[in-house]
This record gives structure tokens, sequence and C-alpha cells, in this order.
């Protein structure tokens, strides 16, 4: 072998390895800008779990098609599970709690309560305690920065010992007061959804329908970000959830350089701040229903 086939052969070898290192360094690129950077635990009852609804219909499913791609979502939710520790399915004593520890998650949205309510089990002074240490246990994993606590969705009907008086009389009063003191979020789902009479997205009067799991993840989206959900809009709202009916909402700051025009509308359909529509993107502020 010459010394000008060596020469080759060598040159041959480095043509291969930098179109492997460049490859290996686009694949690189590509995985980067949609690595995963918040990481959304749901953590709740059979509502949360999306009972008697369809994969993919439950609201922890609907939130992370709504978020970007840099958002995983994970659904936590246990049917039957409640904040009292003594009661007959506590939820820190289920494998789904145990599992949210492993997933180290950015943020976690709470919905609990509801299962909390029947009269025979129910203590305020009980629930207060043990809602307190849930919230607290879980701020003890080192990667969450906040933290999001629902007040319960009304009940419409009635269903096995679920309590509305309880509900709104004591257990979501509670809860807006602990986020108020505590340091995390408030997701208010009870009076938002009883206000705009929702109970046509509740079929047996305590689970939703998908629309109505849709309604609940519309409220954390705008409850877990800083941004305005594009879903704000009739267009978006019937792509996401089949229908033209969206929560109130206050809308400020930037939205990312997400902009256009467009009417917005209530829950109930009611067209927010002018029969034109209003310019939606950036520094809007304080978008009034039209009464």
């Amino acid at each position: 072998m010459t010394l000008s086939d060596i020469t080759q052969k060598i040159r041959a070898c480095f043509a291969k390895i930098t179109i492997c290192v460049g490859v290996a360094i686009l694949l690189h690129a590509g995985q980067s800008s949609s690595a995963t950077t918040e990481r959304v635990a749901c953590v709740g009852t059979s509502i949360t779990a999306g009972a008697g609804l369809d994969v993919g219909q439950s609201y922890p499913d609907q939130l992370k098609a709504m978020l970007p791609t840099t958002y995983d979502v994970r659904n936590f939710g246990v049917v039957g599970a409640a904040v009292i520790r003594h009661s007959s399915m506590p939820y820190c004593t289920t494998s789904a709690f145990r599992s949210v520890f492993a997933y180290a998650p950015t943020q976690i949205v709470i919905e609990l309560g509801t299962n909390d309510s029947p009269t025979l089990s129910w203590n305020a002074d009980t629930f207060a305690t043990d809602y307190r240490w849930l919230v607290d246990t879980f701020k003890t994993i080192a990667s969450v920065k906040t933290i999001s606590v629902c007040t319960p969705t009304p009940v419409w009907a009635d269903y096995h010992d679920v309590n509305e008086a309880i509900i709104s009389g004591q257990i979501a009063p509670f809860i807006r007061a602990f986020a108020g003191s505590n340091g995390v979020r408030l997701v208010e789902l009870h009076d938002q959804f009883l206000e705009s009479n929702l109970a046509d997205c509740f079929p047996d009067g305590v689970h939703p329908n998908k629309e109505g799991a849709g309604y609940i993840a519309l409220a954390v989206y705008n409850a877990i970000t800083t941004t305005p959900q594009v879903s704000l809009t009739p267009y978006a709202s019937r792509q996401h959830l089949g229908g033209s009916r969206i929560l109130d909402v206050r809308v400020s700051g930037v939205s990312s350089g997400i902009a256009g025009s467009a009417p917005l509308f209530d829950m109930r359909g009611r067209r927010l701040a002018g029969s034109a529509g209003v310019a939606w993107g950036m520094g809007i502020e304080a978008v009034e229903p039209r009464r």
C-alpha cells in the first residue's frame, strides 16, 4: 500500500467521523429544543382520574394537549380518594401518592375534598390538619416549584353521600383561605362552575363529561401558566372542547408572541369586552364579561 493510499483512507475516516459528529450534534440540538422543562402532577379524585371518560378525555389529558410540548402532564387521580387520613381511602396511602414523588414534578395540582364531604366522615378540624399535612408533604419534593389547589366542583345532583352543603359551606372556603396564606395557587372551580351553570357537563351530578373535563383543564391552565391560553377564542374552544362556551377570563401581560383579534366569550356564551371583539395578545388587562 502506497503512502497516497494510506493518506486517502485516513481522509475518508476523518470524513466519516465528521459526518457522525455533525449528525450527533443535530440530534442533540433537536432533543434539547423539545426537552421537557415542566412536569405537572395532577393529584385528585375520580374527577381527575377521568372516571367514565374515554382515553384522552380526562382533564389532565386535555390539559397536556393545551400546554406547550415542553410540559409533561401525568394523571395521579384515584377513584374514591380523600384528604382525611382515617377515611376509607386516604390519598396518602395510595400507590399514586408514592408515584408523585418518583415522578419528581415541578408543579402539582391538587383536586381533593369531594370524597371528604359525606356527613358521617366529615370533620372540619381533621380535614384542615390533613390538608395542610398533604400540601406540606408535597412541598418536600425538591423539584417542586409551585403547588395549585382546586376548590371542588359543585355537586349538581344526589350522588351517594357526597354533600354539596359541606363542600360549598366548609371545604371550598377553607381551600380558598389556605391558598391565600400558604403560598400556593388557587384554582376556583366551585363558584366559577356554579355561576356558569355547568350542570349539563356533569351527567351524574359529580363526574364531568368530556366538555366538563375540558373546562377544568382550562381553569388549571390559567392557574399554572403566566400567558393567556389560545383556547380563550371561540375557534380554539371548539377545537379543544367541541363547544363555544369558555371560562370568564381576565387577561394581562404579554402572551409570548401570540396575537390576534377575535371575540371572547364566557361559559354562558356571552361576548366579553364589546360586540366587535377585542385584540388579544399584548397588554390586555381586566377583560370583564359583558352582562
